[in-house]
């Protein structure tokens, strides 16, 4: 139990920093027998930070005190945590500090300093963003803790090597001993992380395909399209879809899958479904005719809530049972989004058995 609330703890710092006006509470409750009834008493768990300034006005103000966060930029403040520590955990400390301001000195990362009651904080931002892959804690000695989420978005490529070193995977803020090889290993992902990222190459989209009475994924197969309904904001991204465009198509968990069925190349673009024609046993004929689906019709004259669909040639695809999933992939409500996040494009890349720079298998 102690393990696992240090984590939550740890996790919630790292919400609360990345977030703007969100404020988050760990609660935990302590059970006492009085009279032949049990009574649950509740304790809110402050992960670093005590409540200071009652705010005059504003929705929270009703609520609650607010929690000032006890926290400055840069370095020193940490370096003085570590002069009140014992002298057994301050080499340890004194060598990730100087890891984390080598950084600093590269423009590599931002230093920040987070104060509590028996923990103190340096979170190594990379520059421009509000998060970094690690934070540095001084809590019974040195530790690291490694947040997944953003190696994702900024240093995908570095998740491999880490983990071979720490020998586990990279979680959401989980612990690990600051190793001269891990430090090594985290400064080429700074690195990575550091530079600008790529902006989209003009040819990658994600498409959800959500299933149901108006759509069927055999249906996109045997025939050749992508589709989306059900009203305006729904089917409006369709229309950036143009030939030449590579989509990776995504069924959502919602309709029990959860992950990416295929890969195939834009040929045309968009129309109603009304007016898509398809070929099957040798004949040209609407989709309407021929689909799998129970509703297909519902709507057809109704120019918002209609059915529209893009023809695509697939490269290949996957049935749903055998989708491609992995928690850490894009994911996105719209029908259509430039596909930038590069974790998920090399993977599918990979996964798929396609060249991340030409549209051939």
């Amino acid at each position: 139990m102690r393990t696992g609330l240090r984590s939550l703890t740890r996790g919630t710092i790292y919400l609360e920093s990345i977030s703007s006006g969100i404020v988050l509470d760990l609660v935990t409750f302590s059970a006492y027998h009085a009279g032949g009834e049990q009574l649950l008493v509740p304790q809110r768990v402050d992960p670093e930070y005590q409540p200071e300034n009652v705010p005059a006005s504003g929705p929270l103000a009703t609520r609650r005190a607010a929690k000032a966060r006890r926290e400055v930029d840069g370095s020193d403040a940490f370096e003085q945590s570590i002069a009140r520590s014992p002298e057994t955990h301050q080499p340890d400390l004194r060598r990730v500090l100087e890891w984390a301001r080598a950084l600093e000195s590269e423009r590599l990362a931002t230093l920040r300093t987070v104060f509590g009651d028996d923990r103190d904080v340096l979170r190594v931002w990379v520059p421009g963003s509000k998060a970094g892959p690690v934070s540095i804690w001084n809590e019974n000695g040195a530790s690291i803790s490694l947040w997944r989420s953003v190696f994702v978005r900024l240093a995908w490529a570095h998740i491999a090597g880490i983990e071979e070193v720490i020998g586990t995977p990279i979680g959401q803020g989980n612990v690990v001993e600051p190793s001269p090889e891990l430090l090594d290993a985290l400064t080429d992902a700074y690195r990575d992380a550091a530079k600008p990222q790529p902006a989209w190459n003009e040819r990658d989209f994600y498409v959800a395909f959500g299933e149901g009475p108006t759509r069927d994924w055999d249906d996109a197969v045997e025939f050749g399209f992508v589709s989306a309904g059900g009203g305006e904001w729904y089917s409006r991204t369709l229309s950036q879809l143009e030939p030449g465009h590579r989509v990776f198509a995504y069924i959502p968990k919602g309709r029990g899958v959860g992950g990416y069925v295929g890969v195939g190349e834009v040929t045309g673009s968009v129309v109603p479904m009304k007016d898509f024609v398809v070929e099957k046993d040798g004949q040209r004929v609407p989709l309407l005719e021929v689909t799998r689906t129970l509703d297909a019709s519902e709507h057809v004259d109704d120019e918002e809530l209609a059915e529209y669909v893009v023809p695509v040639r697939w490269i290949k695809t996957l049935s749903r049972a055998d989708a491609i999933r992995d928690s850490d992939f894009f994911a996105n409500q719209n029908s259509a989004v430039k596909l930038t996040h590069g974790y998920t494009l090399q993977r599918l890349a990979e996964a798929f058995g396609v060249d991340q720079t030409s549209m051939s298998s």
